[in-house]
């Protein structure tokens, strides 16, 4: 069971959100919060797998939540709401530690997954909007291109092999199985991936792979198929 608490400032979201996720079988609601104030007490009680996080809240924002909770022993996966898919904020609370963001417009199903999705240990990002949040193929700054790509290109194969799957959403599991390894092996290179690239978390390593724009080349020898 993927215990989960719901953190936003509008009742009638917290209510939406609790009664969708009460139609999963593998989701339960744990505890619900108003504000960023609220959230940490209230995860510290409940021990949630996954927070489902708002990002505009009064007396502490969703980004400063994120920043305290993921530092927490046993940490949490965050999952950020937004109305915004443009929002700068979105980017900030991916960089504060969330692991995905989805809209409040998306598809019950769309929600679903994602939860599921971050709890298994992977991202939860649409293509789309992170492409509209990172600068799509067509305006990215050039600048910003090469500097994801020299990064990238410090990495030896196989980490760039296990880069590219993480930025696709893919659990440690899935990468285990497409590259047929163990998933001891997959989590291990995962941190070294991370480390050498001096990020955080999956997520940052996505948003690093939508900023080089490799993901818009189909053909590249070094994109798993």
């Amino acid at each position: 069971m993927i215990r989960t608490v719901i953190v936003d400032d509008e009742v009638l979201v917290r209510g939406g959100l609790r009664a969708l996720l009460a139609t999963a079988g593998d989701i339960e609601v744990v505890g619900e919060a108003a504000d960023g104030v609220e959230a940490i007490s209230v995860v510290r009680e409940a021990a949630p797998d996954v927070v489902l996080m708002d990002v505009h809240m009064t007396l502490r924002d969703g980004i400063e939540a994120t920043r305290q909770l993921v530092k927490m022993q046993d940490a949490p996966a965050i999952l950020v709401l937004t109305s915004l898919d443009t929002d700068n904020n979105v980017l900030k609370a991916l960089d504060a530690g969330a692991m995905g963001f989805i809209l409040k417009t998306a598809r019950p199903e769309q929600i679903l997954t994602a939860v599921r999705m971050v709890a298994a240990g992977g991202t939860a990002t649409t293509p789309d909007v992170m492409a509209r949040l990172v600068g799509g193929p067509r305006v990215r700054n050039p600048h910003r291109v090469a500097s994801a790509r020299q990064r990238i290109e410090l990495l030896n194969e196989r980490h760039r092999e296990v880069l590219l799957l993480v930025s696709r959403g893919y659990s440690n599991a899935r990468i285990a199985k497409e590259l047929v390894m163990t998933e001891s092996t997959i989590k291990t290179y995962v941190s070294r991936m991370l480390d050498r690239l001096g990020l955080e978390n999956r997520t940052q390593a996505a948003l690093l792979v939508y900023e080089s724009g490799m993901l818009d080349e189909p053909t590249d020898p070094e994109i798993p198929s």
